[in-house]
This record gives C-alpha cells, structure tokens and sequence, in this order.
C-alpha cells in the first residue's frame, strides 16, 4: 500500500471500531514539568505547550518546533512519563492540573486491540488493519529519547499525527479532532494524551474562546 493508503485506511478502522472520544470540561489533565530546587512555575505559559522557539527535541508525535501539550490523567503517570531518577537527581516536579476549555475530541487508542483469527469468516478481512494499528499503538507508546538530535524513527508517528491533526475526517458533529489518547510507556493500563494545543492556547483565565486548556492549580511535589 502507499501511504496515502495506509493513512486511508487507518481512518476507516479508527471510525468502525468507534475510536473518536471526548475529554470534557471538567476532566482533569496534569503536567509534569521537573525543575531546580526553589523554581517557582505558576502560570499555564509555563506549565502548558512550550513556545515554539522552546520545543527544540522531537518526539514521538511531534517534531522539533512543533508545539503539543503533553499530559496524562493520574499524577503518578504523569510523573513516571516525565522524571528520570537517574538523570535528575536533586530537582523538584512541579505539577499543572488543566481542565479542557471545551469539550475535545480524541482519538482514543488506548485500548487493547485484539485480532481476529484467519478462521473468522466475518471479522479476518480486518487482520491486517488491525496488527497496522497495533503496530502503530506500540510505537505511539515506546519510551522517548531524550537527546538533542533529531530521532528519523519517530517520522512515521509524526506522519500520522499530522494527517490525524489537519486532515481527519470531521466527526459527524463537524468538530475537528484535537488530539490524541495512547497507551503510557511506564505506567502499565495507564493512558497519556497529545492535545494539538499550542502555547498560546493553554490559558489561566477564559478570554477568547480560542483557548483549549485552563490551568486549574499548581502544586510542588517533593521528589
């Protein structure tokens, strides 16, 4: 298949399995950010999307310059995403709770994905659809090297994070989708989230209605 193709049909198995989801207003999302001892982080420029001149690393689902907000919905795996013992001795996590602005739509891969047997007459015409979402779910997921080059192996997720940010079909609500829910690479059955959010859209107060995350409180958590 072309990819093209293959982008085609990941549309196709995401809408028949019923994988675009919400995240409503009242769900909290945290952020981790680690930092020295004593730095005080109190606004949602400083604990949401960083700046594009900021996000100088590429990651799995966006490359370097490209602004997302990165989060998860308990603390812990916020914080086992985010903290590396080993590397950050002596810091301190300071961690942002955010509330969506509004409802957002997600696609949601967080679940398991089981494949059908070739003996299925009704479902093995998905098998290969099915292991290419698999596939791709483990790769969303796969734990992030944190050095200063660029990582070629995080293109295809990047491709796909893409066409799911700017071309995905509109859910039938007309909305487009705002990001995306995947596996924790750290916290087993926990779930992260990517939310196209840039920095300007991670706000402390309401003003625009442009916003998409509000930052509802901070706390220091003594590592």
């Amino acid at each position: 298949m072309v990819p093209v193709e293959i982008l085609n049909s990941l549309t196709e198995i995401i809408t028949r399995l019923g994988l675009v989801k919400t995240i409503d207003q009242e769900d909290d999302i945290y952020r981790v950010r680690v930092v020295d001892k004593g730095k005080e982080l109190k606004s949602a420029k400083e604990l949401g999307s960083p700046p594009k001149d900021k996000a100088l690393l590429a990651n799995r689902m966006s490359p370097a310059g490209i602004s997302m907000f990165y989060g998860s919905f308990e603390i812990e795996t916020a914080i086992s995403e985010t903290y590396e013992p080993e590397k950050q001795a002596n810091k301190e996590i300071v961690c942002g709770t955010f509330n969506p602005a509004r409802i957002l739509w997600v696609i949601d891969l967080s679940e398991k994905i089981q494949i059908p047997s070739l003996f299925d007459e009704i479902k093995r015409e998905d098998r290969f659809l099915l292991k290419f979402l698999k596939d791709f779910i483990s790769d969303f997921s796969k734990p992030i090297e944190r050095i200063d080059r660029a990582h070629v192996d995080y293109v295809p997720t990047q491709v796909v994070t893409e066409y799911i940010k700017h071309i995905f079909p509109h859910t039938r609500l007309g909305n487009e989708i705002d990001g995306i829910v995947y596996p924790s690479s750290k916290s087993k059955e926990q779930k992260c989230v990517v939310i196209f959010a840039s920095s300007e859209q991670c706000v402390d107060t309401i003003s625009s209605g442009k916003e998409m995350l509000v930052l509802k409180k901070v706390e220091v958590i003594k590592i």
